[in-house]
């Protein structure tokens, strides 16, 4: 992991001419994202269950972009999230004249993918540091799911409880700014619909 972002270090610090955009520009973002609707929608379909722990990742991923001239930009945007949630369920139960608890616990994981063709318009602006667009993104919409009652699978019940409405695609429209420190480094903002609400993370452009 550590040689990776090396690499990408290296490719995105060598042949750098210009901070201005201009065409045959490649911009990359690594990004993370809020807020996980996915762990609020669990959260609030628990209903009587008493929640054990909770966690997860809001929608996150990687742009990557390409200058066709000096305002249209084309790319791909992937994005992933997931929920990981242990709750558990205590009830009592009469067997014959006996009142006994009866406790189940449940794990499960919830994940999502997104992968989406982008095109992005940029505005101009006299500061060559500061970029600014407005993107739309259609792509592939993944869902998948895992659940367990007592460490036996419980998938098909936990799906049915969620009820969430299969749809494989996925669009996005949002604006976005990016503001380089060095010639090839900077941070990278974004809201937007179809995908993270906000995101915010590091630009590197070559």
């Amino acid at each position: 992991m550590n040689r990776f972002f090396f690499i990408l270090f290296i490719f995105f610090t060598l042949n750098v001419k210009s901070q201005s955009l201009y065409p045959g520009n490649i911009m990359l973002d690594l990004y993370g994202g809020a807020p996980n609707l996915g762990k609020i929608l669990v959260a609030s379909n628990l209903g009587v269950y008493e929640t054990i722990k909770m966690n997860g990742l809001g929608p996150s991923g990687f742009r990557a972009e390409y200058m066709l001239d000096d305002n249209l930009g084309v790319g791909v945007d992937f994005i992933y999230n997931y929920v990981d949630f242990r709750y558990k369920l205590t009830d009592t139960l009469w067997f014959g004249d006996n009142l006994v608890l009866s406790s189940n616990e449940f794990h499960s994981v919830m994940k999502r993918t997104r992968l989406q063709f982008r095109l992005n318009y940029h505005f101009e602006h006299d500061n060559p540091r500061f970029d600014s667009y407005f993107g739309m993104g259609v792509g592939y919409n993944t869902r998948t799911y895992k659940s367990t009652k007592n460490n036996i699978d419980n998938t098909e019940e936990f799906q049915n409880r969620i009820q969430l409405i299969p749809f494989p695609i996925s669009m996005r429209i949002c604006l976005g700014g990016r503001y380089y420190f060095s010639q090839n480094i900077g941070l990278v903002g974004e809201v937007g619909l179809g995908g993270p609400l906000v995101s915010l993370g590091i630009a590197l452009k070559r």
